[in-house]
C-alpha cells in the first residue's frame, strides 16, 4: 500500500532528493528491448515505444492507454537521456507490461551514486527530467545489478491508483 509519505514531495526538489532505491513491485512481462548509445538514436525509441504501447499486447488501439503511450514515450526520452549524459553507454531499455500497467526500465553500467533530483535551478538551466518522470509515473525507481545501475518508472491508465496521487 502506497502512503502520502512514500511519494516525492516539492520540498525534496530544494534537496536534490535521490530516487527511492527499490525494485518494481508488480511481475511484469517483456515487451521489448533497445540498446541505444547516443541520444541520436532516442527518437526511433520514443515511436516504438509509443506503438507498442497503443497496439503492441492488445493488438489493436486502446483509445485509453493513447495518454500512457504518450507519456512511456516521455519517460522513456528523459531517462535515456539521463543515462547516456551521466552514466556509461551503451544503455539497455526495456519495456515490460502487467495488464494496463507498462514498466519503463533503463540500465547504464555507471553503478556510482543514485539518481537524483535536481535542486533549485534557474530557468534554462534544465535537469528537471527526473521531475517530469516523477510527475507522470505511477511509481518511480532505483537499483544496482552486478554491472549495472537501473532506473525504472511504472505508468498506466487512470483507473489504477497512482504513486504519486496523479492520474496516469
Amino acid at each position: 500500500m502506497v502512503t502520502p509519505s512514500d511519494a516525492s514531495t516539492d520540498a525534496d526538489v530544494d534537496r536534490g532528493a535521490a530516487l527511492r532505491l527499490s525494485r518494481p513491485s508488480v511481475r511484469f512481462t517483456p515487451v521489448r528491448r533497445w540498446v541505444v548509445r547516443t541520444v541520436s538514436e532516442l527518437h526511433a525509441v520514443r515511436g516504438e515505444v509509443r506503438d507498442e504501447v497503443t497496439h503492441g499486447a492488445r493488438g489493436g488501439g486502446d483509445p485509453q492507454l493513447d495518454q500512457v503511450a504518450d507519456d512511456a514515450a516521455l519517460i522513456a526520452t528523459e531517462l535515456v537521456t539521463n543515462a547516456i549524459r551521466h552514466g556509461r553507454p551503451p544503455v539497455l531499455v526495456l519495456l515490460l507490461r502487467d495488464d494496463a500497467r507498462f514498466l519503463l526500465s533503463v540500465g547504464d553500467r555507471a553503478r556510482g551514486s543514485a539518481p537524483r533530483l535536481a535542486g533549485t535551478r534557474p530557468a534554462g538551466k534544465g535537469g528537471f527530467g527526473l521531475h517530469i518522470v516523477r510527475r507522470l509515473s505511477r511509481d518511480l525507481g532505483w537499483f544496482r545489478t552486478g554491472a549495472a545501475k537501473v532506473v525504472w518508472a511504472e505508468v498506466g491508465p487512470a483507473r489504477f491508483t497512482g504513486r504519486h496521487g496523479l492520474p496516469g
